[in-house]
């Protein structure tokens, strides 16, 4: 299949070398692999404790991770490059690599995605089946960009008592016999405003000097320890964070702790200061989602973690594409 694609890829170029630029532009860009195969459908799935509350949460970014691989797959660094090469401009190439990624991402949780409750398909359907929306000014860098987006002073000025639900339907009734049963147990509580502040906080400060595992742990130890965070708040909002801390207390760790660094990797970027700025971006994605008058929570955790991990995936990949872009054109070959 793979093969097949390319060959069709090049096939492409061939023919339409005769056209005008901008033509040549819009077909570089076409979608080639929307079903998002890949070699392994186990790949990268996360654990589960039952479905319920913080594992089923933990399942469902162990779903969604699969996006990496398949851009990785869709979209190699020479295909990349030669988009940059076709591009009339930063923010075209941009805007297009981003509702690129957003494509492979909403097919793999519809290919892969069939534990996800009746409710969360179909929101998540009439999300992916619109054009994409981009809601922050590309024409910045992406840190900026985001952290106008993020809106942490709004979060700031609310009072201490707001709360942040993730999610108000519960996978059950709630109801058990057993009377030491957490009513949240099969539901994820709602975060609350000096809570979800600190995590920001915590984001913010996220550099190349401090997420080295070790570091990572003891951070958001702090951060639940000494600020109540709740860890479950902490898994949902930072999976990626949370996954690299994780490393920290195991051996040879792999999974979610390397996918970050494995997509930085293959498209040449730097494997410590845009590894943090990679961190750092995804979780003010999400917590500037959650904060949003566009989250909807509404439905059931499969909705709220769709929601949250999509904003998370496509900030991480304005972040990753504006890199790209960066680097292509400082190289000597750039032809720019």
């Amino acid at each position: 299949m793979k093969n097949y694609l390319f060959i069709i890829f090049l096939s492409a170029i061939i023919l339409n070398t005769s056209c005008d630029s901008r033509t040549n532009e819009e077909a570089l860009f076409a979608d080639v692999d929307q079903a998002v195969e890949l070699s392994d459908p186990n790949a990268r799935m996360g654990s589960s404790s039952g479905g319920i509350g913080s594992g089923k949460a933990n399942f469902n970014y162990g779903i969604a991770e699969n996006a990496y691989q398949g851009v990785m797959t869709t979209l190699p660094p020479s295909k990349v490059e030669e988009m940059v090469r076709s591009s009339r401009s930063r923010e075209f190439f941009l805007a297009s690599m981003i509702r690129k990624s957003m494509t492979i991402f909403d097919s793999t949780l519809i290919k892969r995605g069939a534990t996800f409750s009746d409710a969360a398909k179909r929101n998540h359907s009439a999300t992916a089946g619109d054009e994409h929306e981009i809601e922050y000014d590309i024409a910045k860098g992406p840190l900026a960009a985001i952290s106008g987006y993020l809106k942490i002073g709004d979060i700031k000025g609310e009072s201490t008592d707001k709360e942040y639900p993730f999610a108000k339907i519960f996978s059950g009734n709630g109801a058990t016999s057993a009377p030491s049963r957490s009513p949240w147990e099969d539901s994820i509580p709602p975060i609350k405003k000096p809570e979800l502040e600190e995590t920001a906080e915590f984001v913010l400060g996220l550099n190349a000097r401090n997420i080295d595992p070790i570091s990572l742990d003891q951070a958001m130890t702090e951060l639940e320890i000494g600020y109540g965070v709740d860890p479950v708040a902490v898994g949902l909002l930072l999976p990626a964070v949370q996954s690299a801390r994780e490393a920290a207390r195991k051996s040879n760790a792999r999974g979610k702790a390397d996918i970050l660094i494995e997509s930085l990797g293959f498209y040449g970027l730097d494997l410590e200061d845009d590894l943090s700025n990679m961190y750092k971006i995804g979780g003010m994605g999400s917590i500037g989602m959650l904060a949003s008058e566009k989250y909807d929570a509404s439905g059931d955790v499969d909705w709220a973690t769709i929601q949250l991990n999509r904003k998370k995936f496509e900030v991480e990949m304005f972040f990753l594409w504006s890199r790209f872009w960066e680097n292509s054109q400082s190289s000597p070959t750039s032809g720019r």
